[in-house]
Order: C-alpha cells, then sequence, then structure tokens
C-alpha cells in the first residue's frame, strides 16, 4: 500500500510538470501516468524477489524482454495503421473508425502471432495445437 501511495503522489507530481509546467498537455497527463505505473511495477517486483526470494529468474527476464520488444513492435505497426486516417478534420466518420478498428486488430493479431512464433507459452490460450 505504501508504493501504491508513492505511485500515486508521482503521478500527481509528474501530471502537473508534464502536463502543465512543460504544457505537453494530454500527452504529458499520460506519459506521467506511464512513467508512475512502470515504477510502481518495477517497486512491487522488485519486492515480490525479496519475498519469494529469486522470483526474478533468468526465464523471467527473458519473458519480460520478449514482451517488451513484441509491444514496440506492435505500437509501430498499430501508428502506422492508423496513420492512414485523417484525423485532424473534425467530428466522427466512418472512416475515422474503420481506420481506428483496422489498427486495432491489426496490432492485437500481430501481437499474439509474433508472441506465438517467439515461444511465449500464455498464447496457447488463444492459438492451441492439435486442437487441445
Amino acid at each position: 500500500m505504501v508504493v501504491a501511495f508513492f505511485a500515486f503522489v508521482l503521478n500527481a507530481v509528474l501530471g502537473y510538470l508534464l502536463g502543465f509546467v512543460l504544457s505537453l498537455d494530454h500527452f504529458g497527463l499520460a506519459l506521467a501516468s506511464s512513467i508512475s505505473s512502470a515504477l510502481n511495477f518495477f517497486a512491487l517486483l522488485y519486492l515480490l524477489d525479496g519475498r519469494l526470494g529469486r522470483f526474478l529468474s533468468r526465464d523471467v527476464l527473458w519473458f519480460f524482454l520478449k514482451i517488451l520488444a513484441v509491444s514496440v513492435l506492435m505500437g509501430f505497426l498499430v501508428v502506422g495503421v492508423a496513420g492512414f486516417s485523417p484525423w485532424n478534420e473534425t467530428g466522427l466518420s466512418l472512416s475515422k473508425g474503420l481506420w481506428m478498428a483496422a489498427a486495432v486488430v491489426s496490432g492485437a493479431v500481430f501481437y499474439f502471432a509474433v508472441c506465438r512464433v517467439l515461444g511465449v507459452g500464455e498464447t496457447r490460450v488463444f492459438f492451441p495445437r492439435g486442437g487441445k
């Protein structure tokens, strides 16, 4: 609970600094949330490792690196696909909705397919082998 409180305070401070002082607006607020969430994750992971004893094995770190790499590549794909839509136009349109759907679906398919190729075991839920 202490870690969550510090993450909350960090989020508020970074949100103010990035969003208002540096005038990054909603991008700064999102960045502040991402930074505080990442630090919260690593602090909790460190504490869990201390309590369980050697939780952070080579396998866990390798899994993390695989997921990180696939996530970054998926992000580039989604941004690339979404970039075809005229987002600067005001109002709602079918074109914007279809491009957003295409970006989300292509990102999800890419993510799960590459995770499956890299041998991420959790993808067996979505892509079982041999019909099991």
